[in-house]
């Protein structure tokens, strides 16, 4: 019979051994934080929030493990802080409330260059400084009228990107009453540099939309061309119906409301202001979608359309190769009409007439 010294012993040496290989088992990888850390992702991330009053969704395919989060908030939070009227230390809400805003950002001086030239090539339809002239005018079904007294001629001289004394240091207003409104453009701002971040990690599949505007590259997760939506009008009876154009590697902007009009002559106008007036714009476009490589230009360039009217859009089409469109728009009496840019129909869901 074994003593129970040794009996004792013995257990010891099992409850050792059990002790050790149960310490190992659990010791075998590294805690779940740095397993995380270092296991790669794979397949598709998405990302949704809200920035610059819009919400937004970011979608792409990734074999890394990135904090992607963080660093897409950071680069919609630089642009805020340089163009957003809702946040309220904005760069450009400090020019608004001042006669001057020193130590401009980069981002805020290159918006600036962009915005004097679109500006000089559109003979004045592109203006981030027609706000004061928006303050006069209201918009309805009975048409445009004014809100404000205030004469035309006594706002004209506040309107004009062109009259900005801009350095490196310093943009001045010559003046006091001029108010910039980057909201349209910052938004393609911060969807181009969103766009740059993912390419500079390798990736090449991703969809990124802010409110209206969307950025595609590459392929979706059925391995085809992403796709955007498009409200457009049913030409013999006038109803909604629901299209989509497939985006190869461009950014679409929408602008208008093809929905929303006034009717004057027996045409249907849109709810669009000319900053070269200062008068409500008397022709028939409705809606327009802008498509374009660059994001940064894509909303600029829709709400161009939108004030030079559908005669010289389609100019505008037969002349720059970087620019696409789709338009919407209204003929005398009423009949609506749908134009595209030969480039883009094969991409159409719907035939262009």
């Amino acid at each position: 019979m074994v003593s129970n010294s040794r009996k004792n012993l013995i257990y010891s040496l099992v409850l050792v051994v059990l002790i050790g290989a149960v310490y190992l088992y659990r010791n075998r990888d590294v805690s779940p934080t740095e397993s995380q850390n270092e296991s790669p992702l794979s397949g598709w991330v998405t990302l949704s929030g809200q920035t610059m009053g819009a919400s937004y969704q970011v979608k792409f395919k990734t074999n890394r493990n990135e904090n992607f989060q963080s660093k897409i908030d950071s680069i919609f939070s630089r642009i805020t802080l340089a163009f957003s009227s809702y946040e309220v230390n904005s760069e450009v809400n400090r020019f608004n409330l001042n006669d001057s805003l020193a130590s401009p950002s980069a981002d805020f001086l290159d918006m600036l260059v962009f915005s004097k030239d679109l500006n000089s090539k559109t003979f004045g339809a592109f203006e981030p400084t027609q706000k004061p002239l928006e303050n006069l005018w209201e918009f309805s079904k009975n048409g445009p009228f004014r809100k404000d007294s205030t004469e035309i001629a006594f706002v004209m001289p506040s309107v004009g990107i062109q009259k900005l004394n801009v350095s490196d240091t310093l943009i001045h207003k010559s003046n006091p009453g001029t108010l910039l409104d980057f909201n349209p453009s910052a938004l393609g701002w911060a969807i181009e540099g969103v766009g740059n971040y993912l390419e500079k990690l390798g990736i090449s599949d991703y969809w990124i939309q802010i409110g209206g505007q969307i950025r595609a590259n590459g392929q979706n997760e059925r391995g085809e061309l992403w796709k955007a939506g498009i409200r457009y009008p049913d030409l013999s009876t006038g109803e909604a119906n629901e299209g989509v154009l497939a985006l190869e590697n461009k950014t679409i902007s929408p602008a208008g409301n093809w929905e929303e009009f006034y009717v004057r002559d027996s045409t249907r106008i849109s709810f669009t202001l000319d900053p070269r007036t200062g008068l409500p714009v008397r022709h028939g476009l409705l809606a327009a979608w802008a498509i374009t490589s660059e994001s940064k230009k894509a909303d600029a360039l829709a709400e161009v359309l939108m004030i030079l009217g559908p005669r010289e859009a389609m100019k505008m089409d037969s002349l720059d190769t970087e620019l696409e469109m789709i338009l919407i728009h209204s003929e005398k009496g009423s009949l609506l009409k749908i134009y595209a840019s030969p480039e883009i129909q094969p991409f159409l869901s719907f035939p262009i007439q």
